[in-house]
């Protein structure tokens, strides 16, 4: 198949020209005017844009979807229903220690072999190893104290799936905990954390990755101990997830965060979506909790509490480069080749590049997804319809829209 735009986005800018996708990559591009196959299935998208497919490496749901339902339904409905969103890789987010925990990472297992809509990477444990003092919009009693053995049980039972653990690092037992989990080939990253600078550096000596919704949930900085967020900032290779909603973080805290850091290289978009997110803003009653979504973009609990972001990677990247006037280029690879770096798969996703996995995301004006493929093919077009999830619709009532 060849798609044709004249804003395709290859190298760190647009061309006018064609994309040839087969068997699931991206096999050619010709810039414009060249000769292009005569045999080849054509779309022509004219002036709109072509982009790499984003990643979104911190999602517990998304319109009426949620990776805690433990289902491999529900992670399939999740993976169409996030597609929507411009995004082809995601890592479904398991935020709290149930006793279905196994089940869920299970699921998410199983649906790594889904085609229908973005591609599930594996799994992000958001816990259980976190501190109670920076519990966020979790429950406190959700949490474990690190342990070595409870994390073999959860890895053991997820076959391969658990590809990014949070944890709290300064905690008893995490050191031996954050060692363990490298040794198995996870991904650790600091949140829900009251580390110290000096708690925190440690972990990033012993080889911490990444800082979860930096800025957010973690002790923040003061003139005689810059704490867990200082260091996360000042370590030039440690990536740092960023919630850009701007309700998470303020415009100028993004900027703070930006100049301090001193490039874009290690920031990277996430969305810390629910299941309710893509709501429209009001009150609703799930399973008897009281949630409130406001039109800026933040998920309340009843007593006020941040509970996570209704918005998407894509209303982030728009902020970036509409609002704070981030460079197209670095804000875009926030929502795509960081977390394919540091993932591991930035050899064939992440850019728009031959011989990569044609995963694409095709935007109208103002940031409006017309269609989003993966692995070559169109899991989504503007004004598809998405499959409902009618447990969600049974469970959910709605108290009153805001405006």
């Amino acid at each position: 198949m060849l798609l044709k735009s004249t804003h395709i986005f290859v190298g760190g800018c647009f061309l006018s020209g064609a994309l040839l996708l087969q068997k699931g990559r991206i096999t050619a591009i010709y810039p414009e005017d060249s000769k292009l196959p005569q045999d080849e299935e054509f779309l022509d998208y004219g002036d709109r844009r072509i982009l790499p497919g984003l990643f979104d490496i911190h999602t517990h749901g998304y319109r009426g979807w949620a990776a805690r339902a433990g289902t491999q339904a529900a992670i399939e409905g999740f993976s169409m229903a996030i597609a929507s969103a411009g995004v082809t890789s995601f890592l479904p987010t398991v935020g709290e220690h149930c006793p279905q925990e196994k089940q869920i990472l299970q699921a998410i297992a199983a649906a790594r072999n889904f085609h229908k809509g973005a591609n599930v990477l594996g799994a992000h444990m958001e816990g259980p190893f976190l501190n109670p003092k920076r519990h966020g919009g979790f429950f406190p009693e959700q949490f474990l104290a690190p342990s070595v053995t409870d994390a073999a049980a959860l890895l053991d039972a997820a076959d391969g799936a658990v590809r990014y653990m949070t944890f709290s690092p300064e905690l008893d037992g995490a050191d031996a905990l954050q060692r363990y989990l490298q040794c198995r080939g996870v991904i650790v990253s600091a949140g829900h954390t009251d580390a110290t600078a000096a708690e925190m550096q440690r972990a990033i000596a012993c080889g911490l990755q990444a800082s979860t919704h930096t800025g957010n949930a973690m002790r923040q900085i003061d003139r005689r101990d810059i704490g867990a967020l200082g260091a996360a900032l000042l370590d030039k290779n440690l990536y740092n997830e960023i919630i850009c909603d701007f309700v998470h973080l303020s415009p100028e805290m993004l900027r703070l965060m930006f100049q301090l850091k001193g490039s874009m290289d290690r920031f990277i978009v996430v969305s810390d979506s629910d299941e309710i997110s893509g709501q429209a803003p009001g009150t609703y009653r799930i399973d008897g909790v009281m949630y409130r979504l406001t039109p800026e973009g933040a998920i309340l609990l009843e007593d006020g509490t941040l509970f996570g972001s209704c918005k998407d990677v894509l209303f982030g990247l728009k902020n970036l480069v509409e609002a704070l006037h981030v460079p197209f280029a670095d804000a875009l690879a926030a929502c795509t080749i960081h977390p394919a770096q540091l993932l591991g798969c930035s050899e064939h996703k992440g850019t728009l590049q031959p011989g990569k996995d044609a995963d694409l995301v095709v935007l109208e004006d103002d940031y409006i997804v017309a269609a989003t493929y993966v692995m070559g093919r169109c899991v989504y077009r503007k004004g598809m319809p998405l499959p409902e999830n009618q447990d969600f619709l049974r469970r959910c009532r709605s108290l009153g829209k805001e405006e």
